[in-house]
């Protein structure tokens, strides 16, 4: 490039750029508000395609989330052919909580790999996450990205022991670039982890889940639950009237014993 002649889309010294849907800046990433506000305004799905279209796009800023996988549940079961396609007031009101969650979305911090980070896993029935945190000059934690995932079928069944074994390995696995090769903290609130670097008998499930862990340095801490809080596609937004032959959605009607939705279709509930 020839600096003598700039090229006149070129900008220097900014204290923030818009780039791919994120805003950076000195003190982190954040949504692009632009494109944001698009889907603030969408309206409620109406097929199939609206959803699929609507996921995708929330996906993209998952990160800035907390809790995504859990929130997003009832629109990602309307995906799957083995539920009914019934969107009813559970499914309105995720698609309001995502819409008010990227409106509101924190800035994430840049990594600094020179500082130890912190890793926080929760479990829950249906979904787990984990949360990748430092700590600030304010001496608060401050968090860099947040990741979650709905518990898979053959996890379902797990004691809570197990299942809270599952998120820490699903975490540390999912942030293993920044952690690997050098000391971390890991949070949890269940008590029993703490002895999970000392566990000695490697049978069953939790024995070789704490094989895997060895390759890394951590330290564990239990942090009580009423302080483990912080764990616990836009232009196919089609408006109406773009639905996709096959994909309408009928008003919910109570239906006959012969009949039933058909897959492709979604059926809204009226608000009680």
């Amino acid at each position: 490039m020839n600096i003598d002649k700039p090229h006149a889309g070129n900008k220097f010294f900014l204290s923030e750029i818009s780039f791919l849907g994120y805003v950076v800046t000195r003190g982190g990433l954040r949504p692009d508000l632009q494109k944001v506000d698009a889907v603030r305004d969408a309206p409620t799905p109406t097929s199939l395609t609206h959803v699929r279209a609507f996921l995708g796009f929330a996906s993209y800023y998952r990160r800035f989330i907390k809790g995504f996988a859990a929130i997003a549940r009832p629109l990602t079961n309307l995906l799957r052919k083995d539920q009914p396609l019934t969107c009813d007031g559970e499914c309105e009101r995720t698609f309001s909580t995502l819409k008010e969650a990227l409106a509101s979305a924190p800035i994430l911090v840049r990594p600094d790999h020179g500082k130890p980070f912190i890793l926080i896993t929760e479990w829950q029935s249906e979904a787990i996450s984990a949360i990748l945190a430092q700590q600030g000059k304010d001496g608060r934690e401050h968090v860099v990205e947040y990741a979650s995932r709905t518990i898979p079928d053959e996890r379902k069944n797990d004691s809570a022991p197990q299942g809270e074994c599952y998120a820490v390995v699903w975490g540390i696995q999912h942030f293993h670039p920044y952690l690997y090769g050098q000391k971390f903290l890991l949070v949890t609130d269940h008590e029993p982890l703490l002895a999970l670097k000392k566990l000695t008998n490697y049978t069953g499930m939790i024995g070789r889940w704490a094989v895997r862990l060895q390759e890394y340095d951590f330290d564990i801490v239990d942090r009580k639950a009423e302080k483990h809080g912080n764990a616990d596609g836009l232009t196919r937004l089609h408006r109406p009237g773009k639905v996709p032959k096959g994909e309408e959605i009928t008003s919910w009607k109570e239906p006959k014993q012969s009949e039933g939705l058909e897959y492709g279709q979604v059926a809204i509930l009226p608000r009680t």
